[in-house]
């Protein structure tokens, strides 16, 4: 499995990012020649976005039952912290 930033519903995401390195082109007209290689960085929230969107036969390849455990259950999001007095 990949990210596959080309898929059809994230055409929208992908023109954004090539706008954005559109302009950065204007300033710098040498960035034209590197456009095919254009990627996006994989922040945290992007990456929860995207385990969030695994469908529950894909995570049968990753040998996860989606009944019990989703790719978006792996991200620790929370984080319990005992109160002073324990510590």
């Amino acid at each position: 499995m990949i990210h596959e930033i080309t898929r059809k519903d994230d055409e929208d995401y992908r023109s954004r990012l090539l706008d954005e390195f559109t302009v950065a082109c204007r300033s710098n007209p040498d960035l034209g020649n590197h456009v095919s290689k254009v990627h996006d960085d994989l922040t945290p929230l992007r990456v929860k976005w995207i385990f969030e969107r695994v469908p529950d036969a894909d995570c049968y390849f990753l040998n996860l039952n989606p009944e019990i455990g989703r790719p978006e259950d792996m991200l620790i999001t929370e984080l319990i912290v005992p109160p002073v007095c324990i510590r």
